[in-house]
């Protein structure tokens, strides 16, 4: 269930998180690996990590998503209240400079 599968995800980073950054970043990339075997969970997960409001997740979930959520979720992303200003431009600037290229990549996983 997906609820279930997005609660023990978020324990898990929590967990990590508590133990260092590489070890909460290389969790975050096997969610993200998970998460993209199925379209709601890659959808969705990056709400798991918006509080962290760190830009390098929310890059990473753009090079594991497809065009489609990038479309869909980066307003949302970009609306949260979670995240600063500094990281919105971050994410902003990233997506502008790759969009081309993240599309090309999340094409090749399908």
């Amino acid at each position: 269930d997906i609820k279930e599968t997005r609660r023990l995800w978020s324990e898990g980073f929590d967990r990590a998180n508590k133990i260092n950054d590489k070890y909460s970043k290389s969790t975050w990339i096997e969610i993200l690996a998970q998460a993209r075997q199925h379209p709601t969970h890659i959808r969705d997960v990056y709400k798991i990590i918006l509080s962290e409001d760190d830009p390098y997740y929310i890059k990473q979930w753009m090079n594991f998503t497809d065009s489609k959520n990038l479309m869909t979720q980066m307003p949302n992303i970009i609306g949260s209240k979670l995240l600063s200003n500094n990281t919105k431009n971050d994410i902003l600037s990233y997506w502008k400079k790759n969009r081309l290229k993240i599309s090309k990549n999340t094409q090749s996983l399908h």
